[in-house]
């Protein structure tokens, strides 16, 4: 009836606008959280590294390895979420 796809698209508008659910990605977002994933998985494997070997006995090229997987992660993060926008 007219009612209820009346009120789906309510529901579904205000869920959207809640950020409840998100609107189906985009190619561009899908290939962004791709990335994404790859280097939190990355950062996890490094994170665990420096656990072991310890902060202060970190080899320098493992800290910079942290500082630019975590710096590539906020980017990606910043172009997931203005792309959404």
């Amino acid at each position: 009836s007219i009612f209820s796809s009346v009120y789906w698209q309510w529901l579904i508008d205000n869920l959207y606008r809640l950020e409840e659910i998100h609107p189906p990605a985009s190619p561009e977002v899908r290939h962004l959280q791709t990335q994404l994933e790859a280097h939190r998985r990355r950062l996890d494997i490094l994170e665990e590294q420096e656990a072991r070997l310890g902060a202060m006995h970190a080899p320098p090229h493992l800290r910079i390895d942290l500082e630019d997987t975590r710096d590539k992660i906020g980017a990606l993060e910043a172009r997931i979420a203005e792309a959404r926008a």
